[in-house]
């Protein structure tokens, strides 16, 4: 028993470990992208195209997941695309615009099949939840840490190079924790409980529609959510804030918005699937009333703390409900593909809106109206629950 107890606790030290450096550039984006603004000179049409491009090539290799990450060993898999990924991003920090664009593009893709499998592998444990929510709160903290030493020493030190170089040592230190990962979806299932197959098997001939409504909420949620985050250095840049102080404050509400993961933990089932995303929605609003309202810049650090505690509270709860409406059990392991959708559309939407430098608040407006939006979808896959036994 002690030997099994020990076994899972790796699994889900790899799975964190996988998840927060393949999430590493996304929670980074903020200050990736303003630097590229401020060292190299691209504008917010630019830069948001540049963090889409990052995110589109996640998506495609996520949408693809199903067809694939069943087949293929996920050791060899993983370990190549992390070591792919490292070469991009040494590679974007002496080339151009478009060849950023690519290289970005490559090291979206690479970040995708990593996900894809950790996904597969979440959704078929017994316990997808607290493997999701210990991963986000060891994913808030790295990245709020390294978003001080990119803001406060990196970028100022070494500029884009350097910052690129850390993300590809980081990159491949984590290729190691291959070994607690299963080889595929057969040995984990196998060791687990093989009636688990069967349902697997159901994904190719069953389609369960109200699981794929709660994956359309998951898109037009993080199309709202991502084009207030990409910004979030834009943001406090346009208000005058100290760059010292806006680096504090991404990381800071990195770190801190583990709380809200761990606060979804806690919660559990006690108030089922659906009020704690209400509960979310509503957060949230009041974080960008807040933002919107104030130039004050401790106001501005509270309303991005609340708004990354509310998205990290949503998470794991969004997941639920996607496994509640789905017949084959197997839909929770395309979640980063309709993720990465979302997130792709989210800060090149926000940038030509913002081109020439304008208000921020028609990117608060469209973040409130997606919110609202996603909720309808939720409701209709929370309501159409799948039977259980189905």
């Amino acid at each position: 028993m002690h030997q099994l107890k020990t076994s899972v606790k790796s699994v889900y030290i790899s799975i964190a470990a996988f998840l927060t450096i393949n999430n590493l550039v996304y929670n980074t984006l903020p200050i990736i992208l303003g630097g590229l603004a401020t060292q190299r000179g691209f504008n917010e049409a630019q830069i948001g195209v540049l963090g889409s491009t990052f995110l589109a090539g996640q998506m495609l290799t996520n949408i693809t997941g199903p067809l694939w990450v069943g087949r293929v060993n996920w050791k060899i898999t993983v370990s190549f695309a992390m070591l792919i990924f490292a070469i991009a991003m040494l590679l974007s920090a002496h080339v151009n615009f478009s060849l950023i664009a690519i290289c970005y593009l490559i090291a979206g893709g690479t970040t995708g099949i990593s996900l894809a499998c950790m996904f597969c592998l979440i959704s078929n444990m017994d316990n997808p939840v607290r493997a999701y929510s210990m991963a986000i709160i060891a994913q808030c903290v790295i990245a709020g840490i390294l978003v001080i030493v990119f803001q406060s020493f990196l970028l100022p030190k070494y500029g884009l190079e350097g910052l690129s170089y850390l993300i590809a040592t980081l990159i491949l230190i984590s290729i190691p924790f291959v070994r607690w990962v299963p080889m595929n979806l057969k040995a984990q299932l196998e060791d687990s409980n093989k009636s688990k197959i069967k349902e697997n098997l159901k994904f190719k001939i069953s389609f369960s529609f109200w699981a794929f409504i709660g994956l359309i909420g998951i898109i037009i949620y993080y199309t709202g959510q991502t084009g207030i985050w990409a910004f979030v250095e834009r943001i406090g840049n346009s208000r005058g804030f100290d760059p010292d102080f806006i680096g504090i404050v991404a990381a800071g509400s990195l770190i801190l918005s583990g709380l809200g993961a761990w606060a979804a933990d806690l919660t559990g089932n006690k108030l089922g699937n659906f009020k704690p995303l209400v509960i979310g929605i509503l957060i949230f609003i009041i974080a960008m009333i807040i933002l919107s309202a104030t130039n004050d810049k401790y106001l501005y650090f509270i309303a991005i703390i609340i708004y990354s505690a509310a998205w990290n509270y949503m998470t794991p709860f969004q997941l639920l409900v996607v496994k509640s409406a789905d017949k084959s059990g197997t839909y929770a392991s395309m979640i980063p593909a309709f993720q990465s959708i979302g997130a792709a559309v989210g800060p090149v939407s926000v940038g030509l809106l913002i081109v020439d430098g304008g208000s921020y608040i028609n990117a608060y407006l469209i973040a409130i109206a997606l919110a609202l939006l996603c909720m309808v979808f939720f409701w209709c896959a929370h309501i159409n629950r799948a039977p259980k036994g189905t």
